[in-house]
């Protein structure tokens, strides 16, 4: 039902957007090195939204994970527009 409503409500939308801004603003980050970067959005929205992001080709992960900055465990990094994007190369 929460799914339901946040969906209706257009929040859903709203947060991804919000992340993904995030993420464009923070290239090569974590979910939740990204979440320290904002006040705004909780862990939790970064975790749900990036995969639903991925699937709308609006970020991607990278191939090796690293070591995490806050949780100091191996983690997927994030980049803005789907793998393989040519722009991509210049963050790398």
């Amino acid at each position: 039902e929460a799914a339901k409503d946040l969906t209706a409500s257009g929040r859903a939308t709203a947060l991804r957007m919000e992340v993904l801004s995030c993420v464009v603003a923070n290239p090569g980050l974590t979910s939740r090195e990204l979440s320290k970067s904002s006040d705004e959005i909780e862990y939790e929205n970064f975790h749900k939204r990036l995969p639903e992001l991925e699937r709308m080709g609006k970020v991607h992960r990278s191939d090796e994970p690293r070591a995490c900055r806050v949780t100091s465990r191996k983690a997927s990094i994030w980049f803005p527009g789907p793998k393989g994007d040519p722009e991509q190369m210049d963050l790398i």
